[in-house]
């Protein structure tokens, strides 16, 4: 999942006192998130490094559960294009939140959780602020697949809860009792629990829904989305879109108990799944409306005049789940959907994709935009200089500087883009070869130095501590250091095996042929004391005396003489 990268922050006072940077994507040791977690002290904030996904996607594979036991504000990082991952690798949860005061996960996304409850996160005390994150791929063999509760309140916006499963309760989310909960700006996507809850299991646990989008989650039991049970509840569905749900029994919102409260207002409800109760259900409950609502089902107990009932999930003519704008999908109306500006006239808060236009709310969480703005983010590197796309503005200081640029879409519209820029050399040399030739040589070899490429200092050539030449009988192995002079380093081994002199003499006929290759000769009388035969300084020799003779081959600096033929 790529969205925006979100950095440019107002931290409370209280949360700068101090920035502890994450400087690696290693399990632990210096510069590594659990390091960052275990040294920062309370109200500090732990800071990803931008120039971690300089070059692309990076992860960060946790060998066991990060224990957040302090008021911390933990700042991940991610863009349009690439994204820093802290993954369990689908053998441990990622973090344990036990600290008695705040704990804010911003910007980070978690993913391949694992435990027996909550896979990515076991929230025991506090608050946990989980804001502008991605928890996806997670599993719990029990309750949560991407977060458990058993303590403290929750509070969870602008993010995405996806692809997230558990084989009890609650696909993504398992809330206890207790109350303050709240999710807001969320979408809840194909998350699975083989019981209840689909996306969300409550155990009297009171809490407010607003601006969220539900879709593609299902349940083996029962409430495809929403499963609430218990007594004396509250929970409350205001500006929200829940479509496409199922279960075995209620495909969308499942109140059960007794003085269960539940609130629905200017939302979308429809369209979800189950052999008999389709889209909202109380036992015991008491289902009241706050009116402009779209339901499927044919009566709802709460229903006021200003809600519709019967609606079919193609009649609302919705998009696709997709980016509509913002920071999470949405399923925005269309043109022509009777949902369009029948939301709660009174309510003029930001839908979950956009401002309210034309000043009138559209029923459901997106609001229609016939064209609407796109943000993206990127990260972007130069050697010098670099101008932003729209032109209007260059930039030449050294280090990282975070820019923010607009130009037109095709339609009218803004693309906001938030541009990460490191000026400067940051990237190591590439080599020009991606392996380096192994070299084959009798007696000596000077092997010629290869090269590599800078992205700001252009070609390099490598050196080496090698001696040269190699005369050494046997395999050397030279490492190549391509140093760009701005700090940034790489290098490549190349195999050097060196053989002997080949000594052995082929004869046809009366002539004679050293084996030994790209030498000098000297062919010799053994007869005569191993006087040079004058002229005789070819590979061949063909002898006009009979006699005895040698080949004094030399190559480099080695020499040796065959045998006398």
């Amino acid at each position: 999942m790529k969205r925006l990268l979100f950095l440019t922050l107002f931290i409370p006072a209280n949360l700068m006192a101090a920035t502890v940077m994450v400087t690696n994507t290693n399990d632990a040791g210096a510069g590594s998130l659990r390091q960052a977690v275990l040294s920062a002290s309370p109200g500090d904030t732990v800071k990803m490094d931008p120039l971690l996904i300089a070059a692309g996607s990076q992860t960060i594979n946790l060998l066991s559960e990060i224990n957040v036991n302090k008021a911390l504000y933990i700042q991940g990082i991610f863009t349009s294009y690439d994204t820093l991952y802290i993954s369990g690798q689908n053998a441990c949860r990622i973090f344990t939140v036990s600290a008695s005061g705040t704990v804010t996960l911003y910007g980070c996304t978690l993913v391949k959780g694992y435990s027996s409850g909550g896979g990515a996160i076991n929230h025991t005390a506090g608050t946990l602020v989980i804001d502008h994150c991605n928890l996806m791929y997670n599993h719990s063999t029990g309750y949560g697949g991407a977060i458990s509760k058993s303590g403290g309140t929750i509070q969870v916006m602008h993010s995405h809860l996806f692809y997230n499963t558990s084989v009890s309760y609650g696909g993504a989310v398992y809330l206890p009792p207790g109350s303050g909960h709240t999710f807001s700006y969320c979408t809840f996507y194909n998350n699975h629990s083989d019981d209840y809850g689909g996306a969300m299991y409550g155990f009297v646990a009171n809490t407010d829904f607003d601006h969220c989008t539900f879709v593609g989650n299902d349940a083996t039991t029962q409430g495809g989305a929403i499963y609430d049970w218990g007594s004396a509840v509250v929970l409350n569905l205001t500006n929200c879109t829940v479509v496409g749900n199922t279960s075995a029994s209620v495909g969308g919102i499942e109140c059960w108990g007794s003085s269960i409260v539940f609130t629905i207002t200017s939302s979308i409800v429809t369209g979800n799944t189950a052999p008999a109760n389709l889209d909202i259900w109380g036992a015991g409950a008491m289902l009241n409306s706050g009116g402009y609502n779209y339901i499927g089902d044919a009566s709802y107990a709460g229903a006021v005049g200003t809600d519709n009932l019967s609606v079919t999930l193609a009649s609302l003519n919705l998009t696709a789940l997709q980016d509509n704008g913002s920071y999470t999908y949405t399923r925005m109306p269309q043109a022509g959907s009777p949902a369009i500006n029948d939301g709660n006239p009174a309510d003029v808060t930001d839908a979950q994709n956009a401002t309210i236009t034309d000043g009138m709310r559209d029923a459901g969480a997106a609001e229609y935009y016939a064209c609407p703005d796109k943000r993206s983010s990127f990260f972007a590197h130069a050697c010098s200089t670099y101008t932003v796309p729209s032109g209007n503005a260059t930039y030449n200081t050294p280090g990282l500087t975070i820019a923010m640029d607009t130009i037109p879409t095709s339609c009218g519209a803004d693309s906001v883009m938030t541009i990460y820029i490191y000026i400067g050399d940051i990237l190591a040399p590439v080599p020009d070869m991606a392996t380096l030739p192994d070299i084959n040589a009798e007696c000596t070899a000077t092997p010629t130095a290869p090269t590599a490429t800078d992205a700001c200092v252009g070609a390099i050539t490598g050196t080496t501590t090698t001696t040269f030449p190699i005369t050494t009988p046997g395999l050397t192995v030279i490492t190549w250091t391509y140093d760009d002079g701005l700090g940034n380093t790489s290098t490549q081994t190349q195999n050097v095996n060196i053989t002997p002199i080949d000594v052995s003499v082929t004869q046809t006929g009366i002539t004679l042929t050293a084996n030994s290759t790209g030498s000098t000769y000297q062919w010799l009388d053994c007869n005569n004391g191993f006087a040079p035969v004058p002229t005789a300084t070819n590979q061949s020799f063909t002898p006009a005396i009979d006699g005895s003779y040698a080949c004094a081959i030399t190559n480099g600096t080695c020499s040796d003489t065959t045998a006398c033929y």
